[in-house]
C-alpha cells in the first residue's frame, strides 16, 4: 500500500512546489524527481519510529515466557534421523555442544521456540541438554519403516 501511496504523494508535492510550465511535457528530469521523491517518502515512512507495542499483563507475560507444557510420554522419546547438531541456544549461530549420530535417542524437555526443541541426549556416557531443529527428529516407529 505504501509503495502505491508514495508516488501519488510525490506527484502531489512536486506539482505544488515546481513551476507549472515544468510539467507541460514529460522529461527525464521529471521522472527522476518523482522517482527520487517517492523513494524518499517511502524510506521516511518505513524509518519513522512507531509507538511501542502495549505490554502484556504480568500474568500473561509469565505464561508467554514459560516453557511449553510437557509433551505426552509417547512423544517424549525420539530418534535422530540424520546427524544432528545439539546447540547451546535455539539458533544456527549458537555454539555446537555435540553432533548426535543417526539413530540416537533423545528426550524432549518440552521447551520450544519455532522449529527448535530443547532436548537431552546421551553423548559418550554424559547427558547433554541443548537445542536442535525438530525437522530431523522422528518417532522410533517412523525410522523402522
Amino acid at each position: 500500500m505504501l509503495w502505491l501511496a508514495a508516488p501519488a504523494l510525490a506527484l502531489l508535492l512536486a506539482g505544488l512546489f515546481t513551476p507549472r510550465a515544468w510539467w507541460r511535457r514529460p522529461t527525464l528530469a521529471n521522472l527522476a524527481l518523482l522517482g527520487g521523491l517517492s523513494l524518499l517518502i517511502a524510506g521516511l515512512w518505513t524509518a519513522w519510529p512507531r509507538a511501542p507495542a502495549a505490554r502484556p499483563a504480568p500474568a500473561l507475560a509469565a505464561a508467554a515466557t514459560a516453557p511449553a507444557a510437557t509433551p505426552p510420554a509417547r512423544l517424549r522419546a525420539l530418534r535422530v534421523e540424520r546427524a544432528l547438531n545439539l546447540r547451546a541456544a535455539p539458533q544456527v549461530e549458537a555454539v555446537r555442544l555435540a553432533v548426535l549420530p543417526p539413530g540416537s535417542e533423545v528426550r524432549l524437555s518440552g521447551a520450544r521456540q519455532g522449529d527448535w526443541r530443547e532436548l537431552e541426549a546421551e553423548v559418550d556416557g554424559q547427558t547433554l541438554r541443548g537445542w536442535s531443529s525438530s525437522l530431523w527428529l522422528r518417532r522410533a516407529e517412523e525410522l523402522a519403516r
